[in-house]
């Protein structure tokens, strides 16, 4: 694949990621939306689909692919503290839960370390 094709791609993610953070900050918003609910089915579609892109061999369908990601993926990043926000809420008792937020925090500050290419 050429340098034009995957630079491509990372830009639809890219668009798509924002267009799933703002659609999910939208949705969570309404009164009759449940953003537990969005946020795992989100999750769940994006994992979904990364289990059959191993199949996709098409430019376009990695394109599609990437959209379709890029958007779960950010409604999953939006919605993730307000999930842990609400957990806490829920459950003042359990230690556990309080435990969540924080780790999710760090452990997405260390993914971003490992994958930054500082060359």
């Amino acid at each position: 694949m050429s340098k034009t094709r995957a630079s491509l791609i990372l830009s639809v993610l890219g668009v798509s990621n924002t267009v799933g953070r703002l659609a999910a900050g939208f949705l969570a918003d309404r009164p009759w939306a449940d953003s537990v609910f969005i946020h795992n089915v989100a999750v769940i579609v994006a994992g979904l689909l990364t289990c059959l892109v191993s199949v996709v061999f098409s430019f376009d369908l990695l394109c599609v692919y990437a959209a379709l990601f890029g958007g779960l993926i950010g409604t999953s990043v939006c919605l993730a503290l307000l999930l842990y926000n609400t957990l806490q809420q829920s459950s003042q008792e359990s230690r556990s839960v309080r435990c969540v937020g924080p780790a999710l925090i760090r452990s997405r500050m260390l993914h971003c370390l490992l994958e930054c290419n500082f060359t």
